[in-house]
């Protein structure tokens, strides 16, 4: 009985893998899908604004330029990228906007540089 009775609760934490295993896949699947939909809408929204001459500032990597960029805060280069020069972008927190090339909002940015 004793042997009958561990047999079953290895078999139930086996379902609950499983079962966590098949969640977790789902959620990963949402959220892809939940990133391209946010992708999409940002692109078409891009799009939409550019007829009216507005445009986005690409800022990421960019040498810092104080009248497109306002840095929030000073980083050491980015793992992923770490040849990224000093007083250059590391990451856009927000992004910035210009119309007809008047800077609407700046970008808020990190720049690389000592902290």
């Amino acid at each position: 009985n004793f042997t009958r009775a561990l047999d079953a609760i290895d078999a139930r934490h086996v379902a609950d893998d499983a079962g966590a295993r098949h969640t977790a896949a789902q959620l990963a699947a949402s959220l892809r899908a939940l990133h391209d939909g946010l992708v999409m809408t940002s692109t078409a929204l891009d799009r939409a604004l550019g007829k009216f001459g507005v445009a986005r500032v690409d800022a990421l990597h960019a040498k810092f330029d104080p009248q497109l960029h306002n840095a929030i805060a000073r980083v050491p280069p980015p793992p992923d990228n770490a040849s990224l020069a000093e007083d250059h972008v590391a990451q856009v927190v927000l992004a910035g906007y210009t119309h007809n090339d008047k800077v609407l909002r700046p970008a808020e940015v990190t720049v690389v540089g000592p902290q």
